[in-house]
């Protein structure tokens, strides 16, 4: 299942590989995502002082969220 997720997720052309060039694109789209730091830096900030902080399952979740 995680190979299968890889491949969706990397794979721009659908020949199932993933090429250098596929995956620099994907970086470069997430970064573009978060390029204003500032943003990020308060999200945490905020999500830490939060009630939720204390549950690892919840941090887990926050980043998780992050990510997609």
């Amino acid at each position: 299942r995680d190979a299968v997720d890889l491949m969706v997720r990397f794979d721009e052309n659908g020949d199932d590989r993933i090429s250098y060039r596929e995956f620099i694109h994907f970086v470069e789209r997430r970064m573009r995502l978060h390029e204003d730091m500032s943003d990020v830096i308060l999200r945490v900030k905020e999500h830490f002082r939060g009630r939720n902080s204390g549950s690892r399952k919840a941090t887990w979740n926050f980043f998780q969220d992050m990510d997609r």
